[in-house]
């Protein structure tokens, strides 16, 4: 989260690592994400049993394919294509305010700030919908790219194994974190320039 404030603020560089606040914004940042995942878990769910599947992880079930790919045979193929539909749209609308609540906080501290979905919403608005929703959903598709590559076990040896997932592992939280900075860094310069013009 501090890395995705220096990115907030026009940083290029690691900033300067002060332990109370990586404490503090990771604290916050942890319920705040949990709040997200617990709201897309419970609608998961439901729609699993909707659906009368058993209930597992979406992302288990898409990363790990060939492990799962017998789900789709054990139950109706035409329910758990829906499922997957569906848990996609309720992954990417999670995801859409998840990642913005949390440079919100990133950026001004306060953890009440990432649920402030009024001001969320005319950021937005501010910036463009379009925009936003392109720029999120490049973001969105190179961590999924990543993780998916992270996933790929190419390498014979176990300890090449690890540091490749190491690797990976590195890109992913670099790729998320230093994305929704920069793009609430544009969000924050284009609310600059409108409140010039007004």
């Amino acid at each position: 989260m501090v890395i995705a404030r220096d990115r907030i603020n026009h940083g290029y560089r690691l900033p300067k690592i002060i332990p109370g606040d990586v404490i503090n914004l990771g604290v916050k940042s942890t319920f705040v994400y949990g709040i997200f995942v617990s709201l897309q878990t419970a609608i998961l769910y439901l729609t699993a049993y909707a659906f009368d599947l058993p209930i597992f992880d979406l992302h288990h079930l898409l990363l790990n394919f060939n492990e799962t790919i017998d789900m789709f045979f054990a139950n109706s193929p035409e329910y758990m294509l829906m499922f997957i539909f569906v848990g996609g749209l309720v992954f990417y609308f999670t995801t859409f305010f998840a990642e913005i609540s949390l440079a919100r906080l990133a950026d001004t501290k306060k953890f009440f700030a990432a649920f402030d979905f009024m001001a969320i919403w005319r950021s937005i608005k501010i910036f463009g919908f379009r925009k936003y929703v392109l720029d999120y959903t490049s973001l969105i598709v190179a961590i999924v790219v990543l993780t998916l590559l992270q996933s790929v076990n190419l390498l014979p040896d176990i300890l090449l194994d690890n540091l490749w997932e190491m690797i990976f592992g590195f890109l992913i939280f670099a790729t998320q974190y230093l994305g929704i900075g920069a793009v609430y860094c544009d969000i924050k310069d284009a609310e600059i320039k409108s409140r010039q013009f007004k």
